[in-house]
């Protein structure tokens, strides 16, 4: 009786743990050695910062959530009007994980008036980068639409960035291309939902 108890359990611990290791994302979705940031500028309408707000070393593929995750940053979202500009951005060390490559950063800023989107804009570029193995190829590849929230048809808007950098070794020439890429989703109230990483 006790053989078939363990059996059982033995089963049973199996058949969890399989179930949760399918749960997770490939591990292969991001390569493992970058990670993401942010650092946040809440303004009111007329240009006074009202909030600043950073992170660092998020690792990558995992969304900072500004507004359904109130643990992921230090203040309270949200508000009947107000600007705010997000720059998020995907980090590049050395094979020692100690220094910077390059950075890749979508930089986003909105105003909004409950619960619509009355402007945006979208850029982004590399900062950080090494000049000695590292040479961009592009740094503005990407798009971005509004999608309707809260009722309103403008009250939401999605922006894609990717750029391109190479790993040069002088004499030898480039020896890999790295794809790093950002998605910022805002809405009309000042919520804000990133996540980024790199192929």
């Amino acid at each position: 009786m006790n053989r078939i108890i363990l059996i059982v359990a033995a089963v049973f611990v199996a058949a969890s743990w399989t179930a949760t290791a399918r749960a997770k994302p490939p591990s292969h979705e991001w390569a493992p050695s970058f990670t993401t940031g942010y650092t946040e500028t809440q303004t009111d309408l007329v240009g006074h910062v009202v909030a600043t707000s950073s992170q660092t070393d998020i690792p990558a593929g995992v969304a900072v959530n500004r507004g359904g995750s109130p643990a992921a940053v230090p203040f309270a979202c949200c508000s009947t009007s107000g600007c705010d500009t997000v720059d998020y951005y995907v980090t590049k060390r050395d094979g020692f994980g100690i220094q910077v490559v390059w950075r890749f950063h979508q930089v986003k800023h909105w105003c909004w008036s409950y619960p619509r989107i009355t402007s945006v804009s979208v850029g982004s570029h590399f900062s950080n980068v090494d000049g000695i193995s590292s040479v961009v190829n592009y740094d503005n590849h990407g798009y971005g639409f509004y999608y309707s929230w809260a009722g309103s048809s403008i009250g939401g808007h999605y922006s894609y960035r990717q750029g391109s950098v190479s790993n040069c070794v002088f004499r030898i020439g480039c020896i890999g291309t790295a794809y790093p890429q950002i998605e910022i989703w805002v809405n009309g109230n000042g919520a804000w939902t990133a996540k980024g990483g790199g192929l």
